[in-house]
């Protein structure tokens, strides 16, 4: 990942805690434990991908496996916030889920528009 995507993560990541903290603590907590996993399933697929590209790893089973597991992160955050709604905002947890697919797409369109000047 480019340091422009890592300080957009934290820009976008800072910003959504400070309003959390400011509104709601609980939408700050739900949101840090779903871009958290966010992050975790980031590393995950990028490991995953370069095993599956050096050929280390193949095969239906792993993929099934890979994926599965990755559901089962996602689902994480989102069972635990409606569990213990006192603490952890469910909206909030599923937004952090999101982070790293916005912050992919905006660090593309910022590398695009840098190329085109």
């Amino acid at each position: 990942m480019r340091k422009q995507a890592i300080s957009i993560a934290l820009v976008l990541s800072g910003l959504v805690v400070l309003t959390g903290v400011l509104t709601d603590w609980r939408i700050a907590s739900g949101y840090v434990m779903g871009a958290a996993i966010s992050a975790l399933l980031y590393w995950r697929t990028t490991m995953f991908c370069d095993q599956v590209l050096d050929q280390q790893a193949a095969g239906k089973i792993g993929l099934i496996g890979h994926f599965l597991f990755s559901y089962l992160l996602m689902a994480l955050p989102l069972l635990i916030a409606a569990l213990v709604p006192e603490v952890f905002n469910i909206f909030a947890a599923a937004g952090g889920l999101f982070l790293m697919k916005v912050v992919l797409i905006l660090d593309s369109v910022l590398e695009r528009r840098e190329k085109d000047g």
